[in-house]
This record gives structure tokens, C-alpha cells and sequence, in this order.
């Protein structure tokens, strides 16, 4: 059995949270785009 290093869990964990952030941001792209703009102006 092969034990993954630090590094490679913490990829593992930074590329599991940008897929979680993906999908919400897919689920309501608009709403996304107006919160953006919004903290913006």
C-alpha cells in the first residue's frame, strides 16, 4: 500500500473544495454574476 504525502492529500483536498465551488457556481450562474457585481458596486 502506497501512503500518499502531505503534499498529495493537500492537492487532493484544494482540487476536492474548487469542484465543490464549481458545481455551486454552475447550479446559479446568474445569482453568482449579481453577487460578484454586487460586492463590487
Amino acid at each position: 500500500m502506497t501512503q500518499a504525502s502531505v503534499t498529495d492529500e493537500a492537492f487532493d483536498g484544494v482540487f476536492a473544495y474548487m469542484g465543490r465551488e464549481e458545481r455551486k457556481f454552475r447550479d446559479n450562474p446568474l445569482g453568482n454574476v449579481r453577487k460578484a457585481l454586487g460586492d463590487l458596486f
